[in-house]
């Protein structure tokens, strides 16, 4: 029978150590880069389709897509081109894309 001081037992016991959760790796992408004018037209330059991917530092579902584009990199196709811009220090390209909340991916 479960009784209220099993359950206060198991919380005045010291938790055991738990091991450090593996980091991903970062991968150096070539179709993944930041955001830059140059960038861009380097990209159209080579007939590549182009997205700029919005995002906010301080944004929580941001940094999980920013995380799914790294870990799935190698299936991006060559011919397509992601860029990463803030959008607090891209707003005039954020107004022009009329991208009005993070994590907004607009394509060029």
């Amino acid at each position: 029978m479960f009784e209220l001081k099993d359950l206060v037992a198991e919380f005045d016991a010291p938790a055991a150590p738990q091991a450090a959760a593996p980091q991903p790796k970062k991968v150096a992408v070539s179709n993944y880069k930041p955001y830059s004018a140059s960038n861009v037209q380097l990209a159209a330059s080579e007939g590549k389709k182009t997205a700029v991917f919005f995002h906010s530092k301080t944004c929580g579902s941001c940094a999980k897509l920013d995380a799914n584009i790294q870990a799935n990199s190698a299936n991006i196709p060559a011919d397509v081109a992601i860029f990463k811009a803030d959008r607090d220090d891209n707003q005039a390209l954020a107004k022009e894309l009329n991208v009005d909340k993070y994590h907004t991916v607009s394509y060029l």
